[in-house]
This record gives structure tokens, sequence and C-alpha cells, in this order.
């Protein structure tokens, strides 16, 4: 039987949360170009640009994730309540570590979770072919970019917004190697995905995209990043060969694109030798940046970065065995192994989960993405989710490796699968390759 009261309180909030939704769905275009074109603090700001655009989108989000929870009753699912008790756990661990723990920390925790929610609650006003344009973009642009500032040493937009500092490795728009590295893997492993299951032939447009974007990736010295991409190219061939009757994939796209993808990489390694007379730089200080950087980053695997990394690992290891309990109550508290290691990270995001919310924090942050995936990959087409779920994957390695779970790259790719996963009406059935439009709620 059909509640007339509760379908007159639907039809009365319907008209603010349409305009909501569309005030929500600018805020989000805004807040996606700016994470992948302006993603650090400038100069203009207190704060990142992509900080305030969140926080006043949340604020706008909040009014329709309160009306969505009275219509369920009070029910939560299950995303919400991992991150409720992330949230819990960081405020708790905040609290009974709060001589150590860092308020900055906090902050940015919390402020992942906003991101969450607000890409979660938003993404279906917008169609996912906006996504795939803006990577494709993002990879043309900072593509070409990187390569300007690998020629001449100069060209670096964050040093005109985020302060004159020093840029010795090609960063793109980002500010440092390691941000870009972790951006162009990023969209490199979607695109790669959306074209492996399209059914057109790839684009000329793809093409340069791919190539552009390859050599980007290579230029940035980005170990991780390179191997974020790679990683992530090689599972999403894997399964496009496991389910080949299933999906379809498009062995030709694939055979195509990771060709323009290790051909740069081939030219970058074979020129080791004779690099300085390849890329013909007027710099003086040439060891101090580009190609030698390049060509030391691709094949020296112990240098004093990697080993900052494991001496941190072997830091936190002791500090856990010192005090082995409080893995099993709150951990450590956010930020506190900055505190206790010099202002150094652990540089793995994994290890920082564990390290400062303990064993539960991590195991609610595991079933969190496995859920999320899981219920994705069952509710929706696969050229929607799989996209989507390389490019998250590809975050993932990259996590192995740095401390990025405070910003916003990992949740974005999440919340947008945990959008597929809760989307409450079923697509019709579209050919793969194709986007089948906006989710509905």
């Amino acid at each position: 039987m059909v509640d007339g009261r509760k379908v007159e309180r639907d039809i009365e909030d319907l008209p603010v949360n349409i305009k909501l939704s569309q005030l929500n769905a600018i805020l989000l275009k805004i807040f996606l170009i700016v994470v992948f074109f302006v993603y650090y603090q400038t100069i203009l700001i207190p704060g990142t640009l992509h900080g305030w655009v969140l926080v006043l989108g949340f604020t706008f989000t909040l009014p329709i994730v309160l009306q969505n929870f009275r219509n369920s009753h009070g029910k939560l699912p299950f995303d919400y309540t991992a991150l409720g008790f992330l949230g819990l756990l960081y405020l708790l661990g905040f609290l009974a570590n709060y001589s150590d723990a860092l308020l900055e920390n906090l902050q940015a925790y919390l402020l992942t979770l906003v991101c969450y929610v607000f890409v979660r609650e938003n993404i279906s006003t917008l169609p996912m072919t906006f996504l795939y344009s803006l990577l494709r973009y993002f990879l043309l642009c900072n593509g070409l970019l990187v390569i300007l500032q690998f020629i001449t040493g100069e060209f670096y937009p964050a040093r005109y917004l985020a302060g004159d500092a020093p840029f010795q490795i090609s960063s793109g728009f980002s500010d440092g190697p390691a941000k870009n590295g972790m951006l162009i893997a990023f969209a490199l492993s979607f695109v790669f995905a959306k074209l492996l299951w399209a059914q057109a032939r790839a684009s000329f447009l793809d093409i340069v995209v791919f190539v552009v974007g390859a050599i980007s990736l290579v230029l940035s010295a980005s170990r991780a990043g390179l191997l974020s991409f790679c990683i992530a190219a090689l599972l999403a061939s894997i399964f496009s060969v496991a389910k080949r009757k299933q999906f379809r994939p498009n062995i030709k796209n694939a055979v195509v694109i990771l060709f323009v993808f290790l051909t740069p990489l081939g030219v970058v390694l074979a020129g080791a030798f004779d690099f300085e007379t390849l890329a013909g730089f007027r710099d003086p200080n040439i060891e101090k940046y580009g190609g030698n950087v390049v060509i030391y980053k691709l094949t020296v695997a112990e240098d004093d970065s990697s080993a900052e990394r494991l001496g941190n690992i072997e830091h936190m290891l002791r500090m856990i065995a010192n005090s082995p309990m409080q893995l099993f109550s709150v951990g450590f508290g956010l930020g506190s192994f900055i505190s206790f290691n010099e202002g150094l990270n652990i540089h793995n995001s994994y290890f920082e989960v564990l390290f400062e919310t303990g064993v539960y924090g991590f195991l609610a942050f595991v079933f969190l993405i496995v859920h999320v995936i899981r219920k994705a990959l069952s509710r929706r087409d696969a050229a929607e989710v799989l996209p989507v779920l390389f490019a998250l994957l590809s975050v993932m390695v990259f996590m192995a490796f740095h401390d990025v779970l405070r910003g916003r790259t990992f949740w974005i790719p999440l919340a947008i699968l945990a959008s597929f996963a809760y989307a409450k009406t079923e697509p019709k059935e579209c050919p793969l390759g194709r986007s089948s439009g906006k989710l509905v709620h």
C-alpha cells in the first residue's frame, strides 16, 4: 500500500532537490577540472581552490543527503556506515593522541570523507562522457606542457600560482613530478580501459592523446606513476582476455595504444648513454633536472628516495613493536608519524592507515573498497564501471609509494563507483563502449 503522506512529502521536496542538484552539477564540474589542473595550494587564496569548491558543494549537498536519510527511515547504506566509522576513528585517534596528532591531518582526512559524499551524491548529474573528455584534454594539454618544460626548463604554471619554487623535473600543471605522475597514470588508465571496451576503433585524437600522455608519463620521471599505469593496463588486459566472450574487448585498440605507450619508454631507455646530446639542453646544471633525472629514475632502483621509504617503514615497525596494543584501539593518531619522524611521511598509504587508525580502521577501509567495487560490477554496465575501476587501481598502486589518501584522487573514482553501486534504477542495456547516460538515484 502506498503511503500518501510520504509521496506528498517527496513531491514537496522535489523542486528544492532539483535546484540543488543543478547547482551541485556545476560545482562538481568545476571541482573535477580544478583537481586535474590546479591541484595545489596557490598564493592567491588561503588553502586550495578545490578545497573551497568542495566545501561549498558539500554545503549544498548535505540537505539532499539528510532528505534521503529521512526517506530511508534512518537507514544508512553500508558505504556511509563504513565512512562514518572511519570518521569516528579519526576523531577518537586524534583525541587519544592529542599531543602528537596533527590538526591539519585531521582536517585533510575529514575533507576526504566530504569529497566522497559530494562526488557520490552528484556524479549522477553528469554524463560519463564529461569525465572522459576532461581526462583526454588533461592528457593532451598537460602532456604538451610537460614536453615543453622538458625541452626548455621553463613554463611551469605552479611557479606563478604557488610561488617561485625551484622546479627540476617536468611537472605539467602540478607543483611536483610525483603528483603529475599520479594524475597522468590515472587519466591514461581510464582512457586505456575506455578504449579497450569501445566498439569503435580508436580515433586519431585518441591516438594523439595517448602518445602525448605516454611521453609525458615517461618524462615525469615518476617511477610510481609508470608502475601504476603498467599494472592497471596489465590487469585490464588480463581481465579482457578472461572475459572476452562476455565483454567483447577491442583487441586492436589495446595493441595500438600499448604500442604507442611502450615506444617512448623504449626510446628514452635506448638513449640513456647519450641523453645530454639527444635532449640538447642549454642549462649548465643539466644533472639537476631533465634528461639525466629521467634516466636516473628509470634505471636506478636503489637511491636516496627508496632508502628513505625503507627507513620510514622500519621506524614505523619499531614504534608498533614498542606499543602493539595501540593498533587494536584507535591507532597512533592522524599525523603522529610525521611528529615522531621529524616531518617525514611513511610514503605508503596502506601503512599510514594501519598506523594512524589501527587495525579496525584499516579493515573498515578495505571493506569499503571491496564492497563498493563488487556492488558496482554487479549493477552497472562494464563500459562504465571498468574505466573508473582501473583508474582507481592505478591510484591504489601509487598509494604503495606515496601518501595519497589525504588528497582527492583516490576518493573521486571510489565515489563514482559507489554512485554506480547505489543507483536505484538500473540503466537500459547499451552497447559496450558507449555511455548509458546519467545515473538515477
